[in-house]
């Protein structure tokens, strides 16, 4: 099951909006409009809620931004906590 195509999703949606998204899905399902629109239109099927941080939140923003076509958004550095091992793909 697929959802919403993310390529230009940072061109349709605010950044606050993402955020908010990102942070709390199951919550914007409860409460936003374009959130239920979307529940809905996807055969009910709720993106958990994978608890990421702020930090984590802003590169994801930032990759999809620039896989969008939409340029090198300012993404935070990466935190001093991770090693290089935990880079590695």
């Amino acid at each position: 099951m697929a959802g919403p195509d993310l390529k230009g999703v940072t061109q349709r949606r605010s950044p606050d909006w993402l955020k908010a998204w990102l942070k709390s899905p199951d919550t914007m399902v409860m409460s936003d409009s374009m959130a239920k629109a979307l529940y809905k239109e996807y055969h009910q099927v709720k993106m958990p809620n994978l608890k990421l941080s702020d930090e984590e939140i802003a590169a994801l923003i930032a990759y999809m931004d620039e896989a969008s076509g939409g340029g090198p958004a300012a993404a935070p550095a990466p935190s001093k906590g991770m090693s290089k091992s935990s880079k590695k793909s």
